[in-house]
């Protein structure tokens, strides 16, 4: 049968913490904040943003939190075959009435994106490493994975924002390598039907201020975020145990 949406967000949050820790990359301070309400939707986005750089064939390295003096990304990630190091930043567009924030101030449009300021944070914090962000828009289903990708509506939303802040902060090398965007309607599901699909796009910087040696290992992550969801049957380490 189908589950709906929060039968599917059950069963997914439980992959990813598993996935997480299999690989010993499952830390405390992610479970404390799951269990409060102020965090929770910040969190959620994390353990998928982890669990894709795992799946993409990286291992993690998790920066010092309680370090105020300087500006961190939430960990940095190293590919198991090429050795390639990756910062890595994770962002959530926070919404009235959804994921437990509330706010009168926030409104929840369902036709924009509205992310440039979380990817101006996400800029500020690009250092002398390969960077990439995921920026969760935390909207219904817009059915826009049918439509080719140059018909999008957020397709073409986010190259006018990335336009638009590249001439306020006026630089000549975009400070990102690749950009993930991507949306889990599930807690807009809330009926017995059935749940409604994710959606996620990708953008590859042509001129990254710092270069990649191989995207290969972009396209990776990309493919791996593009995963979200599929929960296997058996899990390889069932099978090896058995």
């Amino acid at each position: 049968m189908l589950a709906n949406g929060i039968t599917r967000a059950y069963l997914i949050l439980a992959y990813e913490l598993f996935v997480l820790d299999m690989h010993d990359a499952l830390q405390k301070e992610v479970i404390r904040r799951l269990k409060l309400r102020a965090n929770f939707q910040g969190a959620l986005h994390e353990l998928f943003v982890a669990s894709t750089m795992i799946k993409a064939g990286f291992e993690l390295a998790f920066e010092d939190e309680k370090d105020r003096f300087q500006k961190h990304v939430e960990f940095r990630a190293t590919h198991n075959f090429t050795g390639q190091e990756i910062g890595v930043e994770a962002k959530s567009k926070h919404r009235s009435n959804a994921l437990g924030f509330e706010s009168q101030a926030t409104t929840r449009k369902n036709d924009t994106l509205n992310v440039k300021h979380l990817l101006i944070k996400a800029f500020k914090k690009q250092g002398d490493f390969i960077y990439a962000i995921f920026i969760d828009v935390n909207l219904p289903y817009s059915n826009q994975d049918r439509l080719w990708i140059t018909q999008r509506p957020w397709t073409n939303e986010i190259s006018d924002t990335l336009d638009d802040i590249q001439k306020e902060l006026k630089y000549d090398r975009e400070p990102f390598n690749i950009i993930i965007v991507s949306n889990h309607p599930h807690h807009y599901n809330t009926t017995n039907s059935p749940d409604t699909p994710s959606e996620m796009f990708s953008v590859i910087s042509k001129k990254p201020k710092i270069p990649c040696t191989n995207n290969s290992i972009l396209e990776a992550i990309h493919d791996a975020a593009n995963t979200y969801g599929r929960v296997p049957n058996l899990f390889e380490e069932v099978r090896v145990q058995a």
